[in-house]
């Protein structure tokens, strides 16, 4: 057994060190191809040694030969890709800094448009790609520069659903594109509708409730009083002994009431204003308070 795991890190170890040999033959023949003026070779090129062996440096070559093609948004593309993913302990190419001042010049000077790709649920490991891009340049959620002109933002997700949207950049004002998966739909409908309305049940429950005890606990016990307190025929120790008992029953049959309309107040208030494509709403604050002949509830938010 041990004998079979050794010689599987074996292959494995010695596999990734081919590809990786390989890789870099294939970065030097692009990085020849560059220098003779064959940039679409030079790309193609990169980006095979890329998908054998991903690397900071072979981010940087492909921006570097989309700059000199002036291929302005996938040259931004690759050097954001390039700065990600050199660590911070390493240096960046010393011609990063120069080649970027020159793509922001051309992304000012030209008609194109931020565009900022986002995905919901915002932590699915979906992969975007662009019909102005080439098929096999795809990334994750980020800001992009588009041309003026329409192009179909696709999303993919592993278990879910491709998902498209089609923007138009007819100016240069920044854009935003929400690539929305049916799972975040589905929890943006039950967000919006499951707990306000579990709220305002719960309110209407303990309406019920108190409507309860006034019919069998308030009434009964009033009535009594009413009969004690007769003038034909008072009876003082029926009518104190009850008196406490009412006043008792009153306060839980009032704040039963009070509380729950707060609370049924609170869901709709919730529904219709939090929950309603407002996310970034305040969340209503609620007070009751009792009284001698009732309860004061009071509601306040902000928009």
């Amino acid at each position: 057994m041990r004998t079979w795991v050794l010689a599987a890190l074996c292959i494995a170890f010695t596999g990734s060190v081919a590809s990786a040999e390989t890789a870099e033959t294939l970065a030097r023949e692009g990085e020849e191809r560059a220098r003779l003026g064959q940039l679409p070779e030079a790309i193609a090129l990169f980006k095979q040694a890329d998908a054998l062996d991903p690397r900071a440096s072979h981010a940087c070559l492909i921006g570097l030969a989309y700059l000199r093609r002036e291929r302005w948004a996938q040259a931004e593309l690759y050097f954001g890709q390039c700065r990600e993913r050199t660590p911070t302990s390493e240096a960046l190419p010393d011609w990063l800094v120069l080649a970027e001042r020159q793509l922001d010049d051309h992304l000012r000077a030209a008609n194109f448009a931020a565009v900022d790709i986002r995905v919901e649920p915002h932590d699915l490991a979906a992969e975007v790609s662009v019909s102005s891009f080439a098929p096999d340049e795809q990334f994750g959620p980020r800001r992009i520069y588009l041309p003026y002109g329409r192009h179909v933002v696709t999303g993919t997700a592993p278990g879910h659903t491709r998902v498209q949207a089609t923007i138009s950049i007819t100016d240069r004002s920044p854009r935003q594109v929400v690539l929305r998966y049916a799972g975040a739909e589905a929890a943006s409908g039950s967000r919006s509708r499951v707990l306000p309305w579990t709220i305002t049940a719960v309110g209407g429950s303990l309406v019920v409730a108190g409507a309860l005890v006034h019919a069998f606990g308030v009434k009964p016990v009033r009535d009594s009083l009413v009969t004690a307190g007769n003038p034909e025929h008072p009876d003082p120790a029926l009518y104190d002994r009850n008196s406490e008992v009412f006043d008792r029953r009153r306060q839980i049959a009032v704040g039963l009431y009070g509380v729950g309309a707060a609370a049924v107040l609170t869901g709709v208030v919730l529904r219709y204003t939090v929950y309603r494509d407002s996310p970034e709403s305040s969340v209503p604050r609620v007070s009751a308070q009792l009284r001698d002949r009732g309860a004061v509830v009071g509601i306040e938010w902000q928009r």
